[in-house]
């Protein structure tokens, strides 16, 4: 039989004392707060936690910088918050195959800085200056440039996910020509972490324009637009 003591001491198994917290008002999700916040720190410390959550049926959000947790309705309940941000870098850059790895917690602002240096760019628009690589996937969130470039399904080609039961999947991999299997890239986005919890992608890249310039006119009439 399950118990709070049980459940906790399950989590702090998985990470570590110190990566188990209580949860607070800063930690709720559209109004519910959590029991407690767990922070895992690479792929296979995520499948622990989730092997112990459906051990002792708790349920869990997946959150990185937390900016879009409010989109959506809200949890029936929530007894982990699974805090991802600690799964932060990037992994591997093939500038020669327009291809860079990154971590799920990977600010998309690093992950740029990171690429710019081989004159490359990930063309994902970011909404939010706290906007992850994870997060972008799980929310599918994209802007203007979705337009030239495609959105964050047309970039990604590789995903690391980990399934409620602690199953470790991937699907796609590091070369932009993929096509063995299904691509489960394209469900997992925008599937707002209700499939798994993201831990790692890969995105194909494109070159860095050399030079940008906003072009303006004005207009006295919509029919001259």
């Amino acid at each position: 039989m399950t118990t709070i003591s049980t459940a906790h001491e399950a989590l702090q198994s998985t990470v570590g004392e110190a990566r188990v917290r209580p949860g607070d008002a800063g930690d709720e999700v559209c109004g519910v707060r959590p029991s407690w916040v767990v922070s895992p720190a690479d792929t296979a410390e995520v499948s622990a936690v989730l092997r112990a959550t459906a051990e002792h049926g708790l349920t869990v959000v997946p959150t990185g910088s937390g900016s879009r947790l409010d989109w959506g309705a809200a949890p029936r309940s929530l007894d982990v918050l699974l805090d991802v941000s600690r799964l932060r870098g990037v992994v591997e850059h093939a500038a020669g195959d327009l291809v860079v790895v990154a971590r799920a917690g990977t600010p998309l602002a690093e992950v740029r800085r990171e690429v710019a240096k081989a004159d490359q760019q990930l063309a994902i628009d970011q909404p939010l200056p706290t906007s992850t690589v994870g997060g972008l996937v799980a929310t599918g969130c994209s802007g203007p440039g979705r337009h030239f470039f495609g959105g964050v399904r047309d970039l990604l080609i590789g995903i690391t996910v980990v399934r409620a039961d602690g199953t470790v999947t991937t699907s796609g991999g590091k070369v932009v020509k993929n096509v063995a299997g299904y691509d489960l890239g394209r469900l997992y986005t925008g599937s707002h972490g209700t499939l798994g919890v993201i831990t790692e992608v890969v995105f194909r890249l494109h070159p860095l324009a050399a030079e940008h310039r906003w072009i303006s006119t004005t207009c006295d009439s919509p029919r001259r637009m």
